[in-house]
């Protein structure tokens, strides 16, 4: 081979390498750019006992990357179906489908349609009474993880007594994993809420906060993480008066984190 092929070959094969290498810097800029787009929230509320909106939508307001839209239920009831996971990341529910409280029934295609739209997969951080959902959604419990409700109940066979709650009481809080990343950066705190008592909880929750109140009897965990179909649940139990609740840092901290964890956004 003359010499000219030979610096013609090694200039074609630099030449390609470096076309590798650059577009190997393309791809990391646009995962980059994926990465940094906002978490797309669809903030889920209603129900005949609904408390005020403002507080979550200041909470929401507050938190940079964060892109939310309102969906009030029942009204909205049938937006929750397989496709909405292409146009929201995850969804923040104060109500789940067929909230204790609800004057109109959600149809049973509604609900099927939820339950399929959770198994195709889409983030999902439930607070506060998003766990009381009435007793004829059998599927509740395993999407959520547990079930607050004031009358005797059933969840798969077993019957579990009336649930009953602790109002205007002191909780301290602290973190189950430290290192798991809804947690991540919140002290351990006290804050004057609401401790729901006696209710069912699943056995494959994963802790992520628990509190020592003497009468948080049994299992004394006030969020989890848990799995339903694809999707990541997290649910969070504080929030009975949110003016005051949804405006503490270290319950905006773990809302905020727990929407990046169920969007995908962190590891955990």
């Amino acid at each position: 081979m003359n010499r000219k092929k030979l610096l013609w070959r090694s200039g074609g094969l630099l030449c390609g390498l470096a076309g590798l290498v650059c577009l190997g810097c393309v791809s990391r800029e646009r995962a980059g750019v994926a990465r940094d787009k906002p978490i797309r929230v669809l903030f889920v509320y209603g129900g005949g006992h609904h408390a005020p909106i403002t507080p979550y939508m200041r909470m929401l307001d507050a938190m940079p990357g964060i892109q939310w839209t309102p969906a009030l239920l029942p009204q909205s009831a049938g937006m929750l179906k397989p496709g909405l996971e292409q146009e929201y990341d995850v969804l923040l529910m104060v109500q789940m489908m067929g909230q204790r409280w609800e004057q109109a029934e959600f149809t049973a295609e509604q609900r099927q349609a939820f339950a399929a739209l959770l198994n195709k997969g889409i983030g999902v951080v439930a607070l506060h009474q998003a766990i009381a959902t009435e007793p004829g959604w059998v599927e509740s419990p395993r999407i959520v993880g547990g079930v607050w409700r004031d009358a005797p109940y059933e969840v798969d066979g077993r019957t579990y007594p009336k649930s009953g709650c602790l109002h205007d009481t002191d909780l301290r809080i602290r973190a189950w994993d430290p290192a798991h990343p809804i947690v991540q950066g919140v002290p351990e705190f006290v804050i004057n809420d609401e401790l729901y008592l006696d209710i069912y909880k699943a056995d494959d929750n994963v802790p992520v906060l628990v509190t020592d109140h003497p009468q948080a009897k049994g299992r004394k965990e006030i969020a989890w993480t848990r799995s339903y179909g694809a999707s990541r649940v997290f649910f969070f139990q504080l929030g009975h008066v949110p003016e005051k609740t949804w405006a503490r840092p270290e319950c905006r901290r773990i809302v905020q984190q727990a929407l990046r964890w169920a969007a995908g956004k962190s590891a955990g």
